[in-house]
């Protein structure tokens, strides 16, 4: 009841700020193409080997394999490096926090104990470590992965690539959530779109610069990325949770009944027991 409570709390502020988000990606695409990639130090694309990973589990329990699925697209996605000491991580969450502990990986830094009542303020110095570090050379790519809320029932694990910023991040960005065919659309349009505007020779004004005016939005966009994964995943463990306890309550209850019946079944029998001896008992004075 609880979980449920928190659940319906949590989906909504996920859904609210979705649009929000899609919509400054969608923005941030129509730019990205008429704007020069030097003009801001997250466009660049930086020289380096390292990698560093944002992971987002939960703090606590008892929500079902949620964690468990997070953490096996994080190893699936580690495949692709030969070389464990070329990614650090930032833990958000106890869970993910205690695994690579355990597995001996890099923890950048760890933020723990969010709770369910974050906002963006709370997000900020997630997001401000990867920005900084980016903008210093220090990471050639940034990861975000997290748990994407599709519904009641369904979460699922996400890897997205928040930095650089290039416009196939900002499609894959733009399309979490979404089914194969819903991505691909989502690409054709994009694709379309970008003919149409450079058919029609789209100019952008920039006021009062492009370099403020990138300043400002690049890494809010990267924020704004950042705490959408946190509502996504607060969102993805309260549902994951709710459904969990109640399976177990379910099953809880089914476990009572098959004891009581096997109860019920063992006193019966040891009544009968008990009646056939009297009755033996009786027939053999009476004889």
């Amino acid at each position: 009841m609880v979980a449920s409570v928190k659940m319906k709390r949590a989906q909504d502020a996920a859904m609210q700020t979705k649009e929000y988000a899609i919509a400054s990606l969608k923005l941030l695409s129509e730019l990205s193409g008429k704007v020069d990639r030097k003009m801001h130090p997250l466009l660049f694309d930086v020289k380096s080997d390292q990698t560093l990973i944002i992971l987002m589990t939960t703090d606590k329990g008892l929500c079902g394999a949620l964690n468990a699925n997070v953490l096996k697209k994080t190893m699936e996605f580690m495949k692709n490096f030969e070389d464990k000491n070329k990614i650090d991580f930032i833990a958000v969450g106890k869970k993910g926090r205690d695994f690579l502990q355990h597995s001996g990986f890099n923890i950048k830094a760890e933020f723990i104990n969010l709770g369910d009542k974050f906002g963006l303020n709370d997000i900020t110095p997630i997001a401000q470590i990867p920005l900084d570090d980016f903008v210093g050379k220090k990471y050639s790519k940034v990861v975000l992965i997290y748990n994407n809320f599709v519904n009641t029932m369904i979460q699922v694990p996400i890897v997205n690539t928040l930095l650089p910023i290039t416009k196939e991040n900002i499609i894959d960005l733009a399309t979490v959530g979404k089914d194969k065919d819903e991505k691909n659309a989502t690409t054709e349009n994009t694709e379309r779109t970008d003919n149409a505007k450079n058919k029609n020779s789209t100019e952008y004004i920039f006021e009062p610069s492009p370099n403020e005016v990138l300043k400002t939005m690049l890494p809010r966009l990267i924020e704004m990325q950042v705490y959408q994964g946190a509502l996504e995943s607060n969102a993805s463990e309260h549902s994951a949770r709710m459904v969990a306890m109640k399976s177990a309550n379910d099953a809880a209850s089914d476990m009572i009944d098959d004891l009581t019946l096997t109860f019920n079944k063992a006193r019966q029998a040891m009544i009968t027991k008990e009646i056939t001896e009297i009755s033996a008992g009786k027939v053999a004075l009476e004889g």
